[in-house]
């Protein structure tokens, strides 16, 4: 049901939708001032600068502040990317067609529509079969589009700016916070940084072994909560992370983890290239691949498992694993990491109330991280609400006469 005073418009009559350079009008360049920037799709999420020529040919697929970019094919198809002020002037590619509003419609109110559950929708319809994603200007032009007049427009689009306002503000808390805790880590754990009433205490230079043990505990309970790592959230459901069971029905050989053991993944993982070494942090028990080379401390009472929590994911592990890893050499994927070489390598550690009040330091800035990614999943939660509500007309503004 179209609201009263509303109308169903084509994308097509309230923006020019126009298809990027494709590669018969490229010719890369190495340095900046060689060429003109080109955006392609996954300078929309990240930041991997390719520059080109700037010929006559490129003129027509020049960026203005006020355009749009939508990802035409790959898995990111449909996402919309809003072009900053610095973006101007820049060249967009083929596969990121260009949307640009006309003037009897408002860019703020457009891009949060084109980010909606009715586009979304609409996108769904074209994406069928297994075919790659993929949606031509004739298919983007035609986009419906529930249109409010511009006045409305205008007053929807100044409440959600100032949902992203605040959105946009405890963002950079979070990275703050991020940054604050990088910095603390890159101190503390290299001594670098020392609590007064520590200070002239020595660090012991100690093997790996002496501190921890090998884990080989295995799974003769039947537990069928098989562990993984993510890079980003340490040992996870494998179920819930991959949103399916890859693992083997016989669970018999894997490796059973409980509450504080630790386990190493001698693959590589995003920002991980020497693998990850993550603590189960739940208290539920799980079981790991028998690949996992798994390990607990020896003595709990002589030294801080959230210590090395810390330590592990700071990286300060990486050069030893580095200098025992034989280069090239790896067994399906796997670093050539024997657990001989591991246990033997060295690390630094600091007596044991300086491990404590470290790791209480480093807690404290991952709970203020927690609490503002927190803040700001709400945030974005309770604006999706809000447009919802705002942009299909359930919801109506009071326009200034």
């Amino acid at each position: 049901m179209v609201p009263e005073g509303w109308s169903i418009t084509k994308l097509s009559d309230l923006a020019d939708v126009k298809r990027g350079a494709g590669s018969q009008y490229l010719t890369y360049v190495d340095e900046p001032d060689e060429g003109i920037r080109l955006i392609r799709i996954g300078d929309f999420l990240g930041d991997n600068p390719k520059f080109v020529s700037h010929t006559s040919d490129m003129d027509r697929f020049i960026l203005k502040k006020d355009d749009i970019l939508i990802a035409g094919t790959g898995a990111t198809a449909g996402i919309t990317f809003e072009v900053p002020e610095h973006f101007e002037g820049y060249a967009f590619s083929y596969n990121a067609p260009r949307i640009r509003p006309k003037k009897h419609v408002d860019k703020v109110f457009l891009v949060n529509f084109l980010k909606s559950n009715e586009i979304t929708k609409q996108q769904r319809s074209l994406f069928t079969g297994n075919a790659q994603p993929f949606l031509d200007t004739k298919a983007i032009g035609g986009f419906k589009i529930l249109t409010p007049p511009l006045p409305e427009q205008q007053k929807i689009a100044d409440i959600l700016s100032t949902w992203d306002a605040a959105i946009e503000k405890t963002e950079a808390l979070l990275a703050t916070a991020k940054a604050q805790k990088r910095a603390l880590m890159q101190s503390l754990l290299t001594g670098k940084r020392r609590f007064p009433e520590f200070e002239g205490q020595p660090w012991k230079e100690v093997r790996l072994g002496d501190v921890f043990s090998r884990v080989r505990r295995r799974n003769t309970v039947g537990n069928d909560n098989v562990l993984t790592i993510s890079a980003q959230h340490g040992l996870v459901s494998q179920e819930k992370y991959f949103n399916k069971r890859v693992a083997a029905k016989d669970l018999s050989g894997y490796t059973l983890l409980h509450h504080g053991d630790f386990a190493y993944n001698k693959s590589y993982s995003r920002g991980y290239p020497l693998g990850a070494i993550k603590m189960l942090e739940i208290d539920e028990p799980g079981v790991v691949s028998s690949l996992y080379l798994c390990f607990a401390l020896t003595d709990k009472s002589s030294n801080c498992r959230e210590y090395f929590r810390h330590f592990f994911e700071a990286g300060r592990f990486n050069h030893e694993i580095y200098k025992i890893a034989q280069e090239g050499a790896r067994n399906h994927g796997l670093l050539n990491v024997s657990s001989t070489d591991f246990f033997r390598a060295q690390v630094s550690v600091p007596p044991l109330a300086e491990q404590r009040k470290i790791a209480a330091v480093l807690n404290c800035a991952e709970d203020q991280i927690a609490e503002h990614a927190q803040s700001v999943e709400k945030l974005r939660t309770e604006k999706k609400a809000l447009m919802q509500q705002l942009l299909t007309g359930k919801r109506r503004v009071v326009v200034d006469a």
